[in-house]
């Protein structure tokens, strides 16, 4: 029962693998990406980049928000709503859309960025003549949510623009950073994670060739250690092995060419780890109960004529 610790630990590191992946969240914030199932079903395009992505959202938006009764909006709301609509429209077909360069490996929203590409909220209010509370934004409140923000000039704007707080909040999309776009992008804590559970592999592995041959007292701590880490080498690399098909499309949009790569040798690594080390704790386990069914012993004794006499003594138990 030594070894139940270890199996413990085997599972511990594949749930806190799994439990540590980034975090699924959607497109929006309020429709998630109700958008992307309502005009694809169950099917995942394997070529669905960013832009595409995000015009797909706002032409849901569009139609939401076209498609919504406001008879009881006064007829000037009804024609700021209908502007703004409009405007919606034009915005998304241009496919001109802003980037989050500011957090990596995280979809956040951003109302204008540093290549001046402004959201689409931010381009409604920009096109009714607001330049002014864009900038404030811009300077302020960048990276928040529609809820997040605070600008009482935003909260005049959406009250005479004919949408809700809700509808805007529906409009403002997450961006994702542009070098998740890169074939080379290997997300950091995947790459670190990878490097330090290899060093781990490695080091057991490298012990235990040591050892092989001569069987150590609690030999088999060091085996159970590299097959947990061997095990949990493997699951690591078949949950990033293809992003497409695990979780959240609009997530991980795409392979990663390196990323794979990394991800197979994971796999292979870990499955060498796994194997070797589970060898080198049969090796100690047979060298331990061999040890314990042989045993001998020297000792001297008084010969009856009173020599002093050495005697060797040797037991096998069966």
């Amino acid at each position: 029962m030594k070894i139940l610790p270890f199996i413990i630990v085997i599972a511990a590191g594949i749930a806190g693998l799994y439990f540590t992946r980034s975090p699924e969240a959607g497109i929006n914030p309020i429709l998630g990406n109700e958008s992307y199932h309502a005009t694809y079903g169950k099917a995942v395009p394997s070529n669905l980049n960013e832009q595409e992505r995000i015009r797909i959202h706002l032409a849901y938006v569009e139609q939401l928000l076209t498609e919504k009764d406001v008879s009881y909006l006064s007829p000037k709301l009804q024609e700021n709503r209908k502007k703004a609509i409009t405007l919606l429209r034009d915005y998304w077909q241009n496919g001109q859309f802003p980037s989050n360069y500011d957090y990596p490996g995280e979809r956040k929203p951003c109302f204008r960025d540093k290549d001046n590409q402004i959201c689409a909220v931010g381009y409604l209010v920009q096109q009714t003549g607001n330049e002014g509370l864009v900038k404030s934004i811009e300077a302020t409140e960048n990276y928040s949510t529609i809820y997040e923000m605070t600008n009482s000039e935003l909260v005049t704007w959406i009250e005479q623009s004919g949408l809700t707080l809700k509808e805007c909040a529906m409009i403002q999309p997450t961006y994702g950073s542009p070098q998740e776009s890169d074939p080379n992008y290997i997300p950091t804590g995947y790459a670190v994670s990878s490097s330090a559970i290899t060093g781990i592999g490695l080091s057991t592995s490298l012990i235990s060739l040591g050892n092989l041959k001569t069987p150590q007292k609690n030999g088999w701590i060091i085996p159970s250690i590299g097959i947990a880490s061997g095990v949990s080498q493997i699951t690591l690399g078949a949950l990033n092995y293809n992003r497409e098909f695990i979780g959240n499309p609009w997530i991980y949009p795409s392979i990663h060419k390196r990323n794979q790569n990394l991800s197979m040798f994971n796999i292979a690594f870990g499955t060498f780890t796994t194997a070797f080390n589970t060898y080198a704790l049969i090796q100690q386990l047979r060298g331990k109960k061999k040890r314990n069914d042989l045993s001998w012993n020297l000792f001297g004794y008084q010969s009856p004529s009173n020599d002093l006499t050495i005697g060797f003594n040797f037991v096998k138990r069966f």
